[in-house]
């Protein structure tokens, strides 16, 4: 431009006013505030749906996500366990709700694992509560279940978040536990003869009965049935509300041993001299105890609590009918029975145990000091923690939408794998249903059976696999990451991103930070027990831990995407209108048609409202129906935007408005010969210019300057007339104008009077005149123009989204291709 200017002789002043004028006509300014602004509505929004951003620009990443590696506890699941059933003293003890021990109804353990893996007992299992309810029971407490609760209370981090204090005033801290005994009756019919029916020896302190229930009575303090659970005078509102601070499994343990006995009695006489916190690694909580009283001189207890696998490697014996045993082969193979039989119920599963060792000396007490080895089984404890509701619509959703979604989860792998089928993760034939299918057991089943399409693997196996078997594994669609550690999550997501696939990862603990570091997209979850290292580490945070504002999320991912490629191909089209009239300026010398603060009126005023208001703009149809997006191929800018935005639309969008421009010209009788390389180039110069030769008439500097202002006010109006039409067409990429809500974005209808407000300023107010060349006035036929511009965008636009949804549906072919 400054070597044609000055060629030609051009004034300085005109050439530098030429070059900005390029630059602004060039250069989509209001494009990174409308992107700006669309990121920051997309992020409200995503607010409203319990997500929280913390980084803008993942957002859009958002809507290419292939792979959700979900986390099972709080995410897929309510994070509200409760205690379920026991498994000690050989025997199994089913409960039918939080605290009610030995139910007679036995139908929930009479279901086949089948049954219980998908989930096919639940109605049953209803059902058998309300008969029991309606019998009279008793179930006398079997020893070892004390100790058992001994260990689950007082190896136990989870307390109330009211705090801790007597459950009675008239409760001696000091001397032996009370002997607790149960019973059970309906509220209308007669009370048992609870001595007929006691074991030898059995103690009944007193029976009460109460309008709210079935009573249960120890040495005088009295806890009665609220909701199903058992609370006492302390606390009440608290424990009946579940408010307790602590992990959800500590939490239920904390609940149900509450309910028998008041914990903070417990853990002030079996006082914690030594911890061990649980992590993802050991798989084991223990603590260090001193005994209370008398009760063992000179010694200490360590309890031990944590996955069963791992406990019952650290035990030598365990305690049956009151006698320490030795762990044979007999004992293994019912410990993994009874442990099967609960994890394939969906439960989650503990071992507790315990060790007397001699009383160490508080400076030696450390964790490689403490004995690992040499325990006494106790029993385990399984825990109920149900699904979300619409977790597995929500799982469905993503299928739908071509979304991968693999649970990585800590605990078993048939507890993991019972979930997953109800949440909908699996739901083709895993090795265990061809197993029971078959009738055979699981390790008849070849792992390479072809029939096998779901995959439920454990940490221990994921080690042993090479890159050919890993690669094998990640082709699967429904897959299960059992019992992993925090560095096999980070494999996990390093693999599949190699395979170019785009990763969210969910997670909550420290440990759980270097994974949502390396994820494409770290979700963090937003309870009181998250780590902060976690969030900081992530990208969004789930404020309601919940599954489905995560499948929000990437919805609001696509529809942000899709919104703003519609705002980019608004904005880009009338980047060629306004080049046009500087380049018939420096090539052919034709009156400049547009001055830079008039383009810049358009592009940071009038345009800005309307390329936001596509912001707000409702999903189509098909937006979780199309598979995720190709981060690599299928950019923002792509050259069908490209064609579109300044070859179909922007070139004739030109047309119109330059036509405009030689109008006001010609119906001036100003010839447009004269004006195509004039014998002066100061012609339309302002109030210097010399007088202008044409048709036979003169055309003094005022005449000039006010045939130059309409046609400035022709093209300006032309080309906000036609961006409010073309918006209407750039609502939607493939569905037709006719069938999406006309008038469903508000804001769009907002900003049509924004424009033509723009238009009254600049073209009708005569002020304007010196500044932005135009203000004084447009003939109504110009306005008229822009029709032209409504035809040819409505043929041009239609044809292309009807061949796009063709192009979708899977008929190929190049206008189909061509739609942006």
């Amino acid at each position: 431009i400054l070597i044609i200017g000055f060629s030609q002789g051009v004034r300085w002043q005109l050439v530098v006013n030429l070059v900005i004028t390029v630059f602004c006509a060039n250069i989509p300014q209001g494009l990174p505030a409308t992107v700006t602004s669309c990121l920051g509505i997309a992020a409200k929004r995503m607010h409203n749906r319990h997500v929280l951003v913390k980084n803008l620009e993942v957002i859009e990443t958002l809507g290419s996500a292939s792979c959700i590696c979900s986390d099972k506890t709080g995410t897929l699941t309510q994070n509200r366990m409760t205690v379920q059933n026991f498994w000690f003293n050989n025997s199994f003890e089913m409960l039918q709700g939080a605290v009610v021990i030995g139910a007679t109804s036995s139908a929930a353990s009479a279901h086949t694992a089948q049954d219980m893996l998908h989930g096919k007992n639940e109605k049953k299992t209803k059902n058998s509560v309300t008969e029991s309810a309606t019998q009279v029971f008793v179930r006398w407490r079997s020893n070892p279940l004390e100790p058992l609760l001994l260990v689950a209370a007082v190896c136990n981090s989870a307390k109330f978040a009211a705090g801790e204090g007597p459950a009675n005033e008239n409760v001696n801290l000091s001397g032996p536990l009370p002997e607790l005994q149960w019973f059970e009756a309906d509220k209308s019919g007669p009370l048992p003869d609870l001595k007929a029916v006691a074991p030898p020896g059995g103690k009944v302190d007193e029976l009460v009965r109460t309008t709210s229930g079935p009573q249960r009575v120890h040495s005088g303090i009295s806890t009665h049935s609220v909701s199903g659970a058992a609370v006492t005078s302390r606390t009440e509102k608290a424990k009946a509300t579940g408010e307790i601070l602590g992990d959800a499994s500590e939490a239920a343990l904390l609940r149900y041993c509450e309910s028998i006995y008041p914990v903070d009695r417990i853990r002030k006489l079996y006082a914690r001299s030594f911890d061990q916190p649980f992590n993802s690694t050991n798989k084991y909580a223990l603590c260090v105890v001193d005994p209370p009283g008398n009760e063992a001189p000179g010694k200490q207890y360590i309890f031990l609590k944590g996955a069963p696998e791992v406990v019952v490697e650290r035990c030598s014996t365990w305690l049956c009918a009151g006698q320490n045993q030795a762990i044979d082969e007999d004992f293994k193979s019912k410990f993994l029975q009874a442990y099967e039989r609960f994890a394939m119920a969906g439960e989650r599963v503990l071992g507790f145990a315990k060790l007397v060792i001699d009383k160490m000396p508080a400076d030696q007490m450390t964790a490689a000091n403490v004995p690992s080895s040499g325990f006494m089984f106790l029993g385990l404890a399984s825990l109920m923690d149900p699904p979300k509701d619409g977790v597995d619509k929500a799982v469905d959703e993503c299928h739908h939408a071509g979304i991968r979604v693999f649970m990585v989860t800590g605990d078993h792998a048939l507890t993991a794998e019972a979930i997953a089928h109800k949440v909908h993760i699996i739901t083709k034939p895993t090795r265990l249903d061809l197993a029971h299918e078959r009738g055979c057991a699981v390790e008849d089943i070849d792992p390479h059976d072809p029939e096998i399409k779901a995959i439920v693997i454990a940490g221990h196996e994921l080690r042993q696999l090479d890159e050919a078997q890993w690669g094998a594994l990640l082709d699967h669609d429904q897959i299960v990451f059992a019992r992993t550690t925090p560095q096999q999550k980070l494999e996990i997501v390093e693999r599949l991103q190699k395979r170019g696939e785009v990763v969210a990862v969910t997670g909550d603990g420290v440990n759980d930070a270097p994974a949502l570091k390396a994820a494409d997209i770290g979700v963090a979850m937003g309870n009181p027990n998250a780590s902060d290292v976690a969030r900081d580490a992530a990208d969004i945070i789930i404020l309601d831990d919940d599954f489905c504002s995560i499948v929000s999320a990437i919805r609001e991912g696509r529809l942000l995407f899709d919104n703003l490629k519609k705002s980019v191909v608004y904005t880009l089209t009338h980047l060629v209108p306004e080049m046009v009239p500087v380049f018939l300026n420096i090539i052919l010398l034709f009156p400049l048609g547009l001055s830079s603060l008039l383009i810049l009126t358009i592009d940071l005023g009038s345009e800005l409202v309307p390329a936001i208001s596509l912001a707000y703009e409702l999903p189509e149809n098909a937006i979780m129906s199309r598979a995720p997006r190709n981060i690599k191929t299928d950019r923002m800018v792509t050259w069908q935007v490209l064609c579109h935005s300044y070859l179909f639309a922007g070139v004739v969008e030109s047309l119109f408005s330059i036509l405009a421009f030689f109008c006001v010209f010609w119906t001036n009788g100003v010839a447009l010969a004269d004006l195509c390389f004039p014998d002066s180039k100061l012609y339309f110069s302002g109030s210097d210019a010399p007088v202008m030769h044409s048709n036979g008439r003169d055309f003094s500097a005022d005449e000039q300057s006010k045939i130059l202002s309409v046609s400035n006010s022709a093209v300006y109006a032309n080309i906000i007339l036609c961006q409010m039409f073309h918006i209407w067409f750039c609502r939607t990429r493939a569905t037709s104008v006719t069938q999406h809500p006309l008038f469903s974005n508000k804001l769009t209808l907002m900003a049509m009077p924004w424009e033509l407000g723009f238009i009254a300023i600049f073209c009708f107010i005569p002020e304007m005149e010196g500044v932005f060349t135009s203000g004084l006035g447009l003939p109504v036929e110009f306005w008229c123009l822009s029709l032209g511009f409504l035809g040819w965008v409505t043929l041009h636009t239609e044809c292309l989204k009807f061949f796009a949804r063709r192009y979708m549906a899977g008929r190929k072919s190049f206008l189909g291709k061509l739609a942006w």
